[in-house]
């Protein structure tokens, strides 16, 4: 441990501290503490600057920015639906004029590791056909 040894003038105190990084209020002179507090506010004066400028700049390219942070959006929702699809050893759909649905299940049975029996159904255009789905889709 880096032990340093500290004088405290006003009180003619000496202590040891054992975070010589950290400033103790009055372990230094006054004038050097006094200048140390006006050094540090300056530094906080010119951070704000600082920020301020950046924040100026940054403003002035609002809809660039919008532009920009629609297009992540954009691809972050389609990587996403890929995520889970990949997830889920999902397929696209082929469209005809048949429905076939071959070992069909909900994708949230999968999600929630339940267990399940896949559906397999085929119906041509001959046929009218009603596919009932929904949250208890095993009960239908």
């Amino acid at each position: 441990m880096n032990l340093s040894l500290l004088q405290n003038f006003k009180a003619n105190n000496f202590f040891l501290d054992p975070f010589p990084h950290i400033v103790i209020e009055n372990a230094l002179p006054e004038k050097l503490y006094n200048e140390l507090n006006e050094y540090l506010s300056e530094k906080k004066k010119e951070i704000i600057r600082i920020l301020k400028k950046l924040t100026l700049e940054i403003a002035s390219h609002q809809k660039l920015l919008d532009n920009i942070y629609i297009i992540i959006k954009h691809y972050d929702v389609h990587y996403t639906i890929a995520l889970l699809a990949l997830r889920l050893d999902a397929s696209a759909p082929r469209f005809s004029d048949k429905i076939l649905l071959k070992d069909s299940i909900n994708p949230l049975f999968t999600l929630a590791s339940k267990e399940y029996v896949p559906l397999n159904f085929s119906s041509d255009s001959s046929h009218e056909t009603i596919i009932i789905s929904g949250p208890n889709s095993g009960g239908k």
